[in-house]
């Protein structure tokens, strides 16, 4: 049977809607070879990137960036400079008791290192030669930070003589008038109590 009769036998349907039909389906059928090798070469360059991004992540090269902190209702409560691990160099000595912590800023002329005035400790550890944790979850006062570099103080005088490990988890920026802006990474350095 031609396509004419079965046109005929169906009920009289044009020929003309029937030509527009075909042509449609073989213009829709090329259109979805076209489409596949772009996905898959969108899928493949997705893939490629975030490969690299999470390789530059894992051997550090990042550089420090803002996150947003969220309180439980969804709204953004303030700001936090994370990854600055690499930017703040921390040394520590005991004398007379106290132990004196130097922080050292590699480029203090970037941000936020140029936008706050003082800084302190806000989250860190010490630990002693066991990895037993002697001294935690304590704040120090704010100190100025002058041409990238400061000095914050303490008394270890209830610390027996020892090696002990200073671990820091965040400092906290600050100027006056704006909202602290916690500085988050991971410092580690040691330091030795005589008696």
């Amino acid at each position: 049977m031609n396509d004419q009769k079965l046109l005929n036998a169906i009920g009289g349907i044009n020929p003309k809607y029937v030509n527009d039909s075909e042509a449609s389906h073989s213009a829709t059928h090329k259109i979805k070879l076209f489409r596949t090798p772009r996905i898959a070469a969108a899928i493949i360059a997705a893939c490629i990137c975030l490969t690299g991004i999470t390789a530059l992540a894992a051997s550090g090269a990042m550089a420090g960036f803002f996150k947003d902190i969220f309180r439980w209702d969804g709204a953004v409560v303030g700001t936090a400079y994370e990854n600055a691990t690499d930017e703040i160099s921390v040394t520590a000595d005991v004398s007379n008791d106290t132990i004196m912590i130097v922080l050292t800023i590699a480029n203090a002329k970037a941000v936020p290192y140029s936008e706050i005035d003082t800084i302190r400790l806000k989250d860190f550890s010490i630990l002693d030669s066991s990895d037993h944790i002697v001294v935690n979850d304590q704040s120090t006062d704010a100190v100025l930070l002058i041409n990238g570099k400061a000095q914050v103080s303490f008394p270890v005088s209830d610390l027996p003589a020892g090696n002990y490990h200073l671990m820091i988890k965040q400092f906290e920026g600050g100027k006056k008038a704006d909202q602290p802006l916690p500085i988050n990474g991971e410092w580690e350095c040691e330091f030795v109590i005589t008696k």
